[in-house]
């Protein structure tokens, strides 16, 4: 549980990339026009839209929901670092792109190993107090991304969130895969109930005519 607290901290920035620091920085630092910085920007959220339903259905199949944290946390911070390395059009709008397909994963992934761990009946409060953490970590990653700018150069903002990532990758694997319950975050009976019963997905939801 104190390994799920940290996660949400540490992935409060990360699950946004850089956010609105990549516009000060385009602008600013790199001169860009406006038109190419709100093209750039709103890669990310595209690119989030349309992976919202493939990557929910992904957390809902595989079991390695820490991995697939790990995995996106990796690619938020080798896109970040990367970023202040090479600052083109092309490779801005690939990075955005890519950050947005991670943003997708985080919020449904760290909701399915919470209610993995403290089931149905606490989920509710559990997830009050993840956005708790949550929010607490956006509060320090912008005061210490401030700090970076303003000690150090503009491009040390992305570094930090490659820092945050790396960090969120530990959390994640800090989490004992024996604590979660894979039927359960996956909205079914636990792992002693009857088997072959009925989950959340796609198919499910198409059969019960949701879909």
């Amino acid at each position: 549980m104190r390994a799920l607290d940290y996660l949400n901290i540490f992935l409060a920035d990360v699950r946004d990339g850089v956010g609105p620091y990549l516009a000060i920085y385009l602008l600013a630092t790199q001169h860009w026009d406006p038109a190419s910085i709100g093209i750039a920007m709103s890669a990310m959220g595209i690119a989030t839209v349309v992976a919202q339903t493939p990557c929910g259905a992904l957390i809902d199949a595989l079991k390695q929901k820490r991995l697939l944290i790990v995995m996106a946390a990796l690619l938020v911070g080798v896109s970040c670092a990367a970023i202040a390395l090479l600052p083109t059009f092309a490779f801005i709008m690939t990075a955005q792109a890519l950050n947005g397909i991670a943003a997708a994963i985080f919020p449904p992934a760290v909701a399915a190993i919470t209610l993995g761990i403290v089931g149905p009946k606490k989920f509710a409060a559990r997830i009050g107090q993840n956005e708790a953490f949550n929010h607490a970590g956006n509060v320090g990653a912008a005061a210490l991304a401030g700090l970076a700018g303003y000690v150090l150069r503009t491009e040390w903002i992305f570094y930090l969130v490659a820092a945050i990532a790396g960090a969120s990758i530990l959390s994640a694997l800090v989490i004992n895969e024996d604590d979660i319950d894979h039927d359960v975050a996956r909205a079914a009976l636990p792992r002693n109930a009857q088997p072959n019963n009925a989950v959340s997905g796609i198919r499910h939801c198409s059969r019960i005519g949701r879909f």
